[in-house]
């Protein structure tokens, strides 16, 4: 018997996301931000600290917008209130690996589930309703397809910030908080 799709209602966090690959990192954009010189990437270690430094740019940015920034599969978890859908607070989504629900009666992969892409969350519709106290394990297929199909706003963001990760300073904090606002979720009824 089908039920009528309510929306589930969850916290669902983060819990892990594939390594972004050293190839998708504007390790070169960046090195020109910061006007090192030609052959850097000479110098032993530079290639590595600055892709560092991009990793954790971006990973600061993923969470101040809730977008995922380089396409990879990420893996989200959460307990559900009972329904049919799920909003994430995540976008943008692409497609759903696996949606696994484990509950009382132990494991159960739920199935394809559809993609509803919002502007700053997606909703899937799952092929069945879940129980309340059921726990998901969501692995979904995200972010943009590629580095230069991001908003310039973000990427800008993503280096101003990974350039003042690699300097020690935070000259460019206000700025990188106007380049990101328009990608945040806004609360109604309070502060972004």
């Amino acid at each position: 018997m089908m039920t009528t799709p309510a929306e589930v209602q969850m916290a669902m966090m983060v819990q892990g996301s594939e390594r972004i690959a050293d190839a998708d990192l504007p390790v070169a954009e960046l090195a020109a931000l910061m006007r090192l010189p030609d052959g850097y990437g000479d110098i032993p270690g530079q290639t590595g600290r600055l892709q560092a430094g991009l990793r954790a740019a971006i990973e600061t940015i993923e969470a101040r917008t809730g977008r995922i920034l380089v396409a990879r599969d990420v893996t989200l978890v959460g307990g559900a209130e009972g329904g049919a859908r799920v909003t994430l607070g995540l976008v943008p989504v692409q497609s759903v690996r696996s949606i696994v629900a484990r509950g009382v009666g132990g494991s159960i992969d739920l199935g394809p589930a559809t993609v509803e892409a919002g502007a700053h969350t997606t909703t899937l519709a799952l092929s069945r309703s879940v129980g309340a106290g059921t726990d998901l394990i969501l692995t979904v297929a995200a972010g943009y397809s590629s580095w230069q199909q991001l908003p310039s706003p973000l990427r800008e963001a993503v280096l101003l910030s990974a350039r003042d990760i690699e300097e020690g300073v935070r000259d460019g904090a206000a700025q990188i908080s106007c380049l990101i606002s328009p990608y945040r979720p806004r609360r109604i009824g309070g502060s972004i």
